[in-house]
């Protein structure tokens, strides 16, 4: 179990620092980036430079295109937001694949916890604690899929929220909030 906790640590410590890499092309510091991708501008060009890291093309609509690809060593569902107009890219959000081992979900949150504050500081927002007593329900992952665990960080310098959810999966969310104000006032 330790060689794995170590060998997960190795992994996620070499993707991390290639997926939040700042965006080597002069954008806005404080816009988020995805695999060193800034998340702004247009959605066809995001995509393709999202393509050219290994994702694949899913489904799509309007204002939301769904990838598929490598994300901190495992297979990762990426979906695009955009606005709808003027296919301006505001957020991505990341749903690493489903885990049916709380020991093993809550050190991978907490390694990617420990990693964003140590790239964005002290985050905003830091709840770890099951919601609702659970006298009657012993098993940890029952209760995530009770929607019984509050596992949320938030950073607002960028905006990056990384949560544990219903559904026993890790979401990473990307969001760029000029982009995402122009998509609200719509």
């Amino acid at each position: 179990m330790r060689a794995l906790i170590l060998c997960l640590l190795a992994i996620c410590n070499v993707d991390m620092a290639f997926a939040q890499t700042k965006p080597a092309n002069g954008a806005d510091s404080n816009i988020v980036s995805f695999i060193g991708i800034a998340v702004t501008g247009n959605l066809s060009d995001f995509l393709v430079k999202v393509k050219e890291k290994g994702f694949a093309s899913g489904d799509s609509s309007t204002n939301l295109s769904i990838l598929k690809g490598p994300f901190l060593g495992e297979k990762a569902d990426v979906l695009v937001l955009s606005t709808d107009s003027a296919q301006q890219v505001y957020g991505v959000i990341v749903l690493l694949q489903k885990n049916n081992d709380w020991n093993i979900m809550k050190g991978n949150f907490n390694i990617l916890k420990n990693m964003f504050t140590e790239q964005y500081g002290k985050p905003e927002r830091n709840d770890h604690h099951f919601t609702k007593p659970f006298d009657d329900v012993q098993d940890e992952m029952q209760k995530v899929e009770l929607g019984m665990c509050d596992y949320l960080c938030s950073w607002n310098n960028p905006n990056v929220i990384l949560e544990i959810t219903k559904s026993a999966r890790i979401i990473i969310t990307y969001e760029n909030d000029a982009n995402y104000h122009l998509y609200s006032r719509f």
